[in-house]
């Protein structure tokens, strides 16, 4: 099958979590993947991934190679983005500014926890949004989507996520603006919650000071509970959501905030 056949989606975050896990289901469904991936993790996708595009999402988009991105997905029927990368950045207190080394070190990782979940999506979702595709599915013909995952942090504050929490909220209302601006017929714009989910990130929380983190306790139980459930769950819930629905039905999410666990909206 011809590039112009296929149907493929533009990714971050596909190395590991629930963007692994994303990739994997959209493959197995028969949609090609180009993942944006920062160069050193190139080789550990190369051998399974469609396409795949060395980015890497704490410099900005001048330091990366647009020359490439764009060739890669030339003569390719591109019907979607997710920005599904994401990082949790400090979670220790900003330290005393007399403390020179600390402060810009501090200051340096929130910034880059900034770049990563917020200012980088937007970037490659606002270069390649002229380029995305309308498409068919079973229901019929369907619109293009821009898709990232959120979080629940971006509605809610916790204390030791404030890079976590404040980027997850800038691009959340990034993606309302968004949607305010184009109608859900030329791309439907879409913020899914995927919920409690055991990854890479959720590990590191876990493995946090309970001084640094006072929710600790909370997600220490969802642990012991069963509560944090595997990638692979809320992935195979958000490809069904986003793939599988009607026009009318996904339009419905264009600029809302799709919670997996409810099929609820956060924000509405």
């Amino acid at each position: 099958m011809h590039d112009q056949e296929k149907n493929w989606i533009l990714m971050t975050g596909v190395t590991r979590g629930i963007g692994r896990s994303l990739a994997e289901i959209l493959r197995q469904r028969g949609i090609s993947v180009c993942g944006l991936v920062r160069p050193a993790k190139v080789q550990q996708v190369s051998g399974w991934l469609d396409a795949v595009v060395p980015w890497e999402l704490e410099l900005p988009w001048a330091e990366n190679s647009a020359e490439t991105l764009f060739s890669t997905l030339s003569g390719k029927r591109v019907i979607g983005f997710v920005h599904a990368a994401g990082v949790l950045g400090p979670m220790d207190d900003v330290p005393d500014a007399g403390n020179v080394q600390a402060w810009v070190r501090w200051w340096s990782a929130s910034a880059a926890a900034h770049r990563v979940n917020h200012a980088s999506g937007m970037e490659i979702l606002t270069a390649v949004l002229p380029k995305l595709s309308a498409w068919k599915n079973t229901t019929g013909k369907r619109s293009s989507f821009v898709a990232h995952l959120s979080s629940g942090a971006a509605l809610k504050p916790y204390v030791g996520w404030n890079a976590y929490c404040a980027s997850k909220a800038a691009i959340l209302m990034d993606f309302k603006c968004l949607a305010a601006k184009i109608a859900a017929g030329q791309t439907t714009v879409l913020s899914v919650a995927p919920g409690t989910v055991m990854t890479d990130m959720m590990k590191q929380v876990l493995a946090s000071d309970p001084s640094a983190f006072p929710a600790l306790p909370k997600f220490k139980s969802l642990e012991q509970s069963g509560g944090l459930v595997a990638p692979e769950v809320p992935a195979g819930q958000i490809i069904t959501w986003m793939l599988d629905s009607s026009q009318q039905q996904i339009e419905a999410w264009h600029g809302e905030f799709y919670d997996v666990r409810t099929n609820n909206s956060l924000t509405k």
